[in-house]
């Protein structure tokens, strides 16, 4: 693995492997991406934990960058890109509307530096860090070469001097992950937690770059956009709603758990 591929934000991986992101041609069209208002039943109570509390969410790649794909038939018809976006934007409507201040990387297709992934990610982090947030959530969807490979996974960074709290972040997130994927239809399989050193540190929240993040952090991969079946799943709003919530919720358990 060259020191490119330990730089890129954790576009494709699993099990030791990671694969290049493709780059596809901006004229494509994103599927519709119409949004799923959560119920009255589930709209979020604004709680005591989340008072002072600022969460930098950071959609993956952008611009150029698309990341993972899926294909139909040849043809590109799901970007990680724009799921990341998408599902980006509903959480971060939830975490407003239980209190929480919020910000984003990116509110938009485009990249923070368009052509150069390497300045992308640094503005990323430095972006994160001029927050003050107290959390980042990097939102990602997986890839692999091996299509048969589903499932729900999140990574987070041991390396840290709060390596702890990535652990828990990441346990809870991961829980949470699951069991709305379930609740919304689609039984996912769980693939765990995962800690990045194994990959040699993904950007966003491992210990290399020049200056790293200052906050508690995981980069979630909640389905494969090359798994024909997890990504027909994502084609549905009301699916990208259900991984929105287990962030969400993960989110709030977490906090939960540092006041308890």
């Amino acid at each position: 693995m060259n020191r490119l591929k330990h730089f890129l934000a954790a576009a494709t991986m699993s099990a030791g492997l990671l694969v290049q992101a493709a780059v596809i041609p901006a004229a494509i069209a994103p599927p519709a991406l119409a949004a799923a208002p959560a119920s009255a039943a589930e709209q979020p109570v604004q709680a005591p934990q989340a008072k002072g509390k600022l969460i930098f969410i950071d959609p993956g790649h952008g611009g150029s960058d698309v990341g993972a794909v899926h294909k139909n038939g040849g043809t590109a018809d799901v970007l990680e890109r724009d799921m990341a976006l998408d599902t980006a934007e509903r959480l971060a409507r939830m975490l407003r509307e239980a209190g929480y201040d919020v910000q984003m990387s990116r509110t938009d297709q485009s990249a923070l530096v368009d052509g150069n992934e390497g300045a992308d990610l640094r503005a990323r982090v430095a972006a994160a860090n001029e927050s003050n947030a107290d959390l980042l959530i990097s939102v990602h969807y997986n890839g692999l070469d091996r299509k048969e490979v589903r499932g729900t996974e999140v990574w987070y960074c041991s390396d840290r001097p709060f390596s702890d709290d990535n652990k828990v972040l990441a346990t809870k997130v991961q829980e949470s992950l699951v069991k709305n994927l379930r609740a919304a239809g689609y039984d996912t399989q769980d693939r765990g937690i995962k800690d990045d050193s194994i990959m040699g540190h993904f950007a966003m929240n491992g210990p290399h770059i020049e200056k790293p993040t200052k906050m508690p952090g995981i980069t979630g991969e909640p389905l494969f956009m090359t798994n024909d079946q997890d990504a027909e799943q994502l084609k549905r709003p009301e699916v990208r709603e259900a991984i929105a919530r287990g962030y969400f919720e993960g989110v709030e358990a977490y906090f939960g758990q540092a006041q308890s």
